[in-house]
C-alpha cells in the first residue's frame, strides 16, 4: 500500500461552546489496497485519527457496504498496527485479530456468515504456531475438528456425523498415528503413518461436464427467461463410484434430472483418502442455466 493518494474533507462540529474540526481521509482503492484513480476504485477507505491510531473502514465502492475496518499507525497507511476485523456481505464478522507492525499477533478468529467457528489461530511475529478448524453438516451439527500444535508436532482429528456421534479420530506425534474408526458395534485401529487428507477429485469433471450436459433442456421443457442454479448432491465411494445421487433444489423443467443423469454417467473418480486410508466422500454439484428471451416467430 504504497503511495496512497490522500483527499481531505473537512467536517465542522460544532458546540454551542466552541467550534472544532474533524478530518477524514479518503482513499479510492484496489482489490488490494493499492491507491487508484477514482474511477477505477472497487473499495473507498474512510479514515480518521483515534486516541491510539488511525482507524480505516474500508467499503465496497458500487453497494457502500464495509467489508474492513483496519488500525493503522498513521494515515499513510502503510503499517497495520491494532485490530483488524473483516466482515460477511449480512454485517456478520468474519475475521478478526491484531497487527503488530504489518504482522499477525496473538489470536485470530474466523467465522462463518451464520456465526458458526471455522478456525482460531494463534500467531507469534506473524509465524502460525497453534491452530484449529471446524467444518460442519448441512444441519449445523460439527462435521470435522482438527487442531495443530507446530511447537509440539501434534494433530488431532476427530470427526462426527450429522447426529453428533463420533466417527472417527487419530492423535499424531510427528507423522505417526492410531486411525480409530467407530462403527456401530466395533471399533476399527489402523495405524497410519501420513497427516496427508486428500479429496475426492476427478481431473476432467469440468470437461466432461461441459462436453456432455445439454443446456438446452430449461427452454427445451418452457422454462421463462432467467437465470436457474441447480444443485446436486452425489457420494464418491471408496472405490471411487458415483452412487446416492440425488437434488437439492426443485426448479422443475428437466434441469435436476439432466444434471443428475450426467452425474450418475460419470467415470470413476480418485476416491478421497483420509491418513492414506480411502474413504467416502460426499460432494455437492452447482449447475447454472440461463434461458434467453425466445424470438416469437411471425406467421407468414
Amino acid at each position: 500500500m504504497k503511495n496512497i493518494s490522500l483527499i481531505f474533507l473537512f467536517i465542522l462540529v460544532s458546540s454551542s461552546i466552541s467550534f472544532a474540526q474533524e478530518k477524514t481521509f479518503v482513499y479510492y482503492l484496489d482489490k488490494n489496497l493499492n491507491s487508484v484513480p477514482q474511477k477505477d476504485a472497487i473499495i473507498v477507505g474512510k479514515g480518521k485519527k483515534n486516541k491510539s491510531a488511525f482507524k480505516l473502514d474500508c467499503y465496497l465502492k458500487y453497494d457502500n457496504n464495509l467489508i474492513m475496518t483496519f488500525h493503522f499507525t498513521d494515515s499513510t497507511i502503510n503499517t497495520m498496527q491494532g485490530l483488524f476485523t473483516s466482515y460477511h456481505k449480512n454485517g456478520t464478522i468474519e475475521n478478526n485479530g491484531t497487527y503488530n507492525n504489518n504482522l499477525e499477533e496473538g489470536t485470530w478468529v474466523k467465522k462463518d456468515s451464520i456465526g458458526r467457528m471455522v478456525d482460531s489461530i494463534i500467531y507469534k511475529n506473524g509465524i502460525k504456531y497453534n491452530f484449529a478448524e471446524w467444518s460442519y453438516h448441512t444441519n449445523n451439527q460439527i462435521s470435522n475438528y482438527e487442531y495443530t500444535d507446530t511447537l509440539k508436532n501434534t494433530f488431532q482429528y476427530i470427526s462426527y456425523d450429522s447426529l453428533g456421534n463420533k466417527t472417527a479420530e487419530a492423535n499424531f506425534k510427528g507423522n505417526e498415528a492410531e486411525y480409530k474408526q467407530y462403527f456401530k458395534d466395533t471399533i476399527k485401529i489402523t495405524t497410519v503413518h501420513t497427516r496427508d487428507m486428500v479429496e475426492a477429485q476427478y481431473k476432467g469433471y469440468s470437461k466432461y461436464l461441459s462436453k456432455n450436459l445439454d443446456a438446452n433442456v430449461p427452454a427445451k421443457n418452457g422454462a421463462p427467461k432467467g437465470i436457474y442454479n441447480v444443485v446436486i448432491r452425489f457420494i464418491v465411494d471408496k472405490d471411487g463410484n458415483i452412487i446416492d445421487v440425488a437434488p437439492e433444489t426443485n426448479l422443475g423443467f428437466g434441469m435436476e434430472k439432466e444434471v443428475m443423469r450426467i452425474v450418475k454417467k460419470s467415470p470413476k473418480w480418485q476416491p478421497a483418502s483420509i491418513f492414506g486410508i480411502p474413504v467416502k466422500a460426499y460432494r455437492r454439484q452447482p449447475i447454472t442455466f440461463q434461458v434467453l428471451e425466445q424470438e416469437v416467430q411471425k406467421p407468414f
